[in-house]
């Protein structure tokens, strides 16, 4: 009997075994960078979030864990630091780069699985410039953060794409604006102050394809504060007598003399500003089949420093000059007989 009841119990442990649960406990284990690696901004910028996905042993999204973030390289704040994945495994946390230059790298770790690291360039303002998409408006501020100019002045630059045309540029604010608009070599090609309405800026300009900085500035040093930049597309065809700037590589520009243009000296004329360094020769041609062109070259003091009637062949107008200082200059295509109008072409190199 006691054979029996031993065989018994046992079965009935047995039987309870079976019945034990083996549910197994699920674990962090990955721990991925999802999104907002690599960034590079000026100095004190603040930077979209850093996003990590955290995996469960079973290979789902695992939530409710704490991540830890940390700079572990270089200048900056990281906020907050600790965040806790959501049901989607996500967690996230924000740099704000510090005021060095360089590369910042911040850590993402929790519990039990590998940490990842993400990283950051931290660049000189004056060596930054934000994207610009030709026909949109840009927002932007003015801050002690920002590129300072000799005059103690700060400045944004955005970079802009544009092909073979005319464009205008617009700076509104608060504050008195004063614009600027770069080659790709750093040169200026155009400034202004007042050009647009009250003490906001604008630039018109008739320039060949390339790769343009925008500068938006402001007139008075230590200014701070918001702005938008415009910019559109207007005709490559000078009209009235408004300001236009050009520059080198213009090639073969479709012109017009007509009765609203600038008058000059019993004749219609266009002018077109340009800005000149010391020592680069500057050649400008103007044909027509329907005027007998005239050019001239007037700098900042009103005083012409050259001009032409028909050095480039026929009734073709064309001059080089070369400046002995930097400055604004003005081109004055006109005709060399008195009231004509109509079409010609203007070439600068």
């Amino acid at each position: 009997m006691r054979r029996v009841r031993w065989l018994l119990l046992l079965g009935v442990a047995v039987a309870g075994w079976g019945c034990k649960s083996t549910e197994e406990v699920i674990r962090p284990a990955s721990l991925s960078i999802t999104s907002g690696d690599e960034q590079a901004a000026p100095a004190g910028a603040v930077l979209a979030p850093f996003v990590v996905t955290l995996l469960g042993s079973d290979g789902r999204p695992y939530d409710g864990a704490d991540v830890t973030w940390a700079v572990v390289g270089g200048s900056g704040t990281v906020a907050p630091s600790v965040s806790t994945t959501d049901a989607d495994g996500l967690a996230s946390a924000v740099l704000t780069l510090g005021t060095s230059y360089g590369v910042v790298t911040v850590q993402a770790s929790t519990r039990g699985v590998t940490p990842r690291v993400f990283s950051a360039t931290s660049i000189d303002p004056c060596d930054y410039a934000t994207s610009h998409t030709l026909g949109s408006t840009s927002a932007g501020a003015l801050s002690t953060l920002d590129c300072q100019l000799n005059d103690g002045s700060y400045i944004d630059f955005y970079t802009v794409a544009i092909g073979a045309q005319g464009i205008r540029i617009d700076q509104a604010a608060g504050f008195d604006t004063f614009l600027f608009l770069f080659g790709a070599t750093g040169a200026i090609v155009g400034v202004d102050d007042d050009g647009g309405d009250g003490s906001n800026s604008l630039i018109r300009a008739i320039l060949p394809a390339g790769t343009y900085d925008i500068g938006a500035n402001s007139y008075a040093s230590g200014v701070t504060g918001a702005y938008t930049i415009t910019s559109s597309t207007i005709s490559s065809s000078a009209t009235g007598c408004l300001e236009y700037w050009v520059t080198r590589g213009l090639q073969a520009s479709s012109q017009s003399l007509s009765t609203t243009d600038c008058p000059a000296s019993g004749s219609y004329g266009d002018v077109f500003s340009i800005y000149l360094a010391a020592g680069q020769a500057l050649t400008v041609r103007q044909s027509s089949t329907a005027i007998d062109a005239y050019l001239g070259l007037v700098n900042a003091n009103n005083v012409v420093v050259a001009s032409d009637d028909d050095s480039g062949g026929g009734t073709d107008a064309l001059f080089t000059y070369t400046p002995s200082s930097a400055g604004i200059y003005y081109i004055v295509a006109t005709s060399f007989v008195t009231g004509q109008t109509g079409a010609y072409t203007l070439t600068i190199q």
